[in-house]
């Protein structure tokens, strides 16, 4: 019975996606738009919480970056994958928050990473921002409660899609739910 918006700065994908949710039986609403376009996106929330007068859940689920070793990596890398990792979650938390304190609460869902928790030689970058959005989280709760807005945070393990897809097949899937 939720209603489901999409957003996310590729276009082409957001379509791809409503076509895969309409051939399940199901309607979505997209909206593409930079998260790392910080008023764009944090106008982008504001406008959706207008049109269908609510907001009950919010995901932040953008997420990415491969930044080498940490010798080799530049201060604008270093930058680009903490707007894309931490600032739009900052934006996109602080803005869903805005939004349900108005309809009296709701629930925002922010996704980290196990490197969060392992980090990984050659992705300090990464594993950085993710690991502070454990911070944020924690911290959004405690300051959103008394709103009777819970910020909760989720590590989604392995997604067979782009690069860890790839990394499936070479490792295996057998060898990879070993490990598990």
């Amino acid at each position: 019975g939720a209603r489901v918006i999409l957003i996310a700065r590729t276009q082409e994908k957001l379509l791809r996606a409503q076509q895969e949710f309409a051939e399940a039986g199901y309607t979505v609403d997209i909206v593409s738009v930079d998260v790392c376009d910080s008023a764009a996106f944090e106008q982008s929330v504001e406008a959706i919480y207008e049109k269908y007068q609510g907001l009950d859940i919010f995901v932040n689920n953008a997420g990415g970056g491969e930044s080498g070793p940490l010798i080799d990596c530049s201060v604008e890398k270093f930058k680009e994958i903490m707007d894309f990792n931490l600032t739009s979650l900052f934006v996109g938390t602080k803005a869903a928050a805005k939004c349900m304190k108005k309809c009296g609460g709701g629930v925002i869902l922010n996704g980290s990473s196990f490197n969060a928790i392992l980090p990984t030689a050659g992705k300090s970058v990464y594993s950085t921002s993710k690991r502070a959005i454990l911070t944020l989280t924690t911290t959004f709760a405690a300051e959103l409660a008394s709103e009777n807005i819970r910020v909760v945070g989720y590590i989604p393990g392995l997604i067979a899609v782009g690069r860890a897809k790839d990394k499936l097949e070479r490792m295996g899937k057998e060898k990879l739910e070993a490990e598990i």
